[in-house]
């Protein structure tokens, strides 16, 4: 069903056409009453409107009811036209929010690919290594990839935040990290030297 209401402009008929009112009843005196119209669901405004207008024109019941039966129309095709244009103004901002992402995936994607340090024949072990690298903390790390996976999956093809986990990836399998250890001259480096050792030693250790 259709809810139609009167346009704010709608024009009113000129024409007054049909059979006058009874002689000796007033037209403000009339008691207009509508039949539903099949497919339109207007609301008592709407009727409340088209008695107004067919009392100050002085229509009898019949003119009334045509009156009433253009005017739902007119706000049915209004109603339409509106939802038709807010309906593809939404399928626009999809497809242009879709084409956005595809083109960054494949802007990210040739990045990653074409990096100096972690990109080219290194790319598909680089992959390798940050998978292990959340592996190799446990539950928790496998947790937090996961939860990064729903959340924002995207982050972890961007090519700032790869590279960052590339190097932690490589400088942990190189040495041999043992997270939670505290590191000495014989001892397996932690995560925070590898994370941040060269840039804050002491807080490191």
């Amino acid at each position: 069903m259709t809810t139609a209401t009167p346009p704010a402009n709608a024009a009113t008929p000129t024409s007054t056409a049909g059979n006058p009112p009874p002689a000796g009843t007033p037209p403000a005196t009339i008691e207009y009453k509508f039949d539903p119209i099949e497919g339109v669901s207007l609301s008592p405004e709407f009727d409340a409107d088209i008695i107004g207008v067919a009392k100050e024109m002085g229509w009898d019941q019949a003119t009334a009811t045509k009156f009433r039966a253009y005017e739902a129309k007119q706000a049915q095709a209004a109603m339409l036209a509106d939802k038709t244009a807010r309906e593809q103004a939404e399928a626009k901002d999809k497809a242009d929010r879709a084409q956005a992402e595809t083109q960054l995936d494949q802007e990210w994607d040739k990045a990653n690919r074409e990096d100096p340090e972690y990109g080219g024949t290194k790319h598909d072990e680089t992959s390798q290594r940050i998978d292990q690298l959340f592996a190799a903390t446990g539950e928790r790390g496998r947790a937090l990839l996961k939860e990064m996976g729903e959340a924002a999956p995207k982050l972890l093809r961007m090519p700032q935040f790869r590279g960052f986990l590339a190097h932690l990836a490589y400088q942990m399998a190189d040495a041999k990290v043992r997270n939670g250890t505290p590191p000495t001259n014989d001892q397996p480096k932690t995560f925070a030297d590898v994370a941040y050792g060269d840039r804050y030693p002491a807080a490191a250790r």
